[in-house]
């Protein structure tokens, strides 16, 4: 009996471990994820759950019965790979089927070179009362295996507003969605996807939550951003790298000290943040991370699409709609954000009329990795409130 209590709190201390480690996820390192294990040992499980409920080929819901599909999705114990209307996503099951009903699927889109391993130490604690889509947008992620090259012309936010409302409509005609309405949590990128689809499909969200979005940027983040677009476009794959990985290293790095707050970086030290570029450099294309750099990041407030125009939008599509029924929004930041700062999240949360939080004084703009627990508890309550 005590030697089975030992064993016992043995495995209460390397479990709270293993949720200390995976709580600083950034972009995914270069160790094998649980997503990288799973693609690993069910192939042939995973490529006839693509085939029963979303197509690889076309793109669209395959032949199945919205039953039977909601069967499949209820019985599916694990998160797994999909591939829904062409996109790449990861998909995991509510943990508690008696809440899946009440409440809201939700999408979560991550940065410009996040991949769906950046967000799976938020899984378990997202899943427990929702099913919870990982998204990754076209520009994202590597390239499928079963295609030689991938089309980045078109990466511009109207497209990527396009192409997620076609992932929810067919998550929810095949079955994998109980309903069309969703709640989304977005971050940088992933936060001006979220608006550009709510600006024009506003029918299609319950609740945002979105992070690091301010209405411009600064002159500061005007020439980060300057810098990577630099960066990637340089002719330097013959320099050692392979397919723009030494472009995509340089540019990891930058990132990184760019978004997160010195204090984290510095904590997290040099080898640990290496396995990040790591994660950048093999988990993304350069021509992916570079279109999605010159096609979605505008700098003229004037642009259509830009946070402050599709945040006007937004309220106006709001404005003849009864209160209850409303799209409800929240805007979070660090205290410390020099891509988003506080003052231009609260511009734009003016506009909308949504609450604006800063959640950690000393954050940086990686809010939903620098502060973990803290960011998904928000999340939560948010998505949870009246």
């Amino acid at each position: 009996m005590r030697q089975q209590q030992s064993s016992f709190r043995l495995l209460l201390v390397l479990l709270a471990a293993f949720h200390h480690v995976t709580a600083f996820a950034f972009i995914g390192d270069s160790r094998k994820s649980y997503v990288d294990m799973y693609s690993e040992s069910s192939c042939q499980q995973q490529r006839k759950q693509q085939r029963d409920n979303v197509s690889t080929t076309t793109g669209r819901p395959a032949a199945v019965s919205p039953s039977s599909a909601d069967n499949t999705s209820q019985q599916a114990k694990f998160p797994s790979i999909k591939y829904i209307a062409g996109r790449r996503c990861l998909f995991a099951p509510c943990r508690d089927p008696s809440s899946r009903e009440t409440n809201c699927p939700l999408v979560v889109i991550g940065g410009t070179a996040q991949t769906m391993s950046s967000w799976e130490h938020q899984v378990p604690g997202l899943s427990k009362d929702r099913d919870v889509l990982i998204y990754e947008c076209l520009g994202q992620g590597p390239v499928p295996a079963d295609r030689a090259t991938h089309d980045f012309s078109n990466v511009t936010l109207p497209y990527q507003a396009e192409a997620l409302a076609s992932v929810v409509e067919a998550a929810y005609d095949s079955g994998l969605f109980h309903v069309r309405h969703i709640d989304v949590a977005g971050f940088s990128l992933g936060g001006r996807i979220a608006l550009a689809t709510a600006s024009v499909h506003p029918h299609l969200f319950r609740r945002l939550h979105i992070t690091g979005v301010g209405a411009a940027r600064d002159d500061y983040a005007k020439v980060m951003l300057a810098s990577w677009k630099d960066i990637l476009s340089q002719e330097i794959r013959q320099q050692g790298g392979e397919n723009g990985e030494t472009a995509l290293r340089a540019f990891g790095w930058s990132t990184i000290l760019a978004t997160y707050s010195h204090d984290f970086v510095a904590a997290m030290g040099a080898k640990r943040i290496r396995t990040w570029v790591d994660g950048i450099a093999n988990q993304n294309t350069l021509d992916g991370i570079a279109a999605l750099l010159e096609q979605t990041h505008g700098e003229m407030e004037i642009d259509e699409w830009s946070p402050l125009s599709m945040a006007r939008r937004i309220s106006q599509s709001q404005g003849n709609i009864m209160e209850i029924d409303r799209l409800k929004g929240k805007l979070v930041v660090g205290g410390n954000d020099r891509m988003a700062t506080p003052a231009e999240v609260e511009r734009l949360g003016k506009e909308l009329s949504w609450e604006v939080l800063i959640l950690a004084a000393s954050a940086g703009h990686a809010v939903p990795m620098e502060c973990a627990r803290e960011w998904r508890t928000d999340l939560l309550d948010f998505l949870s409130g009246d």
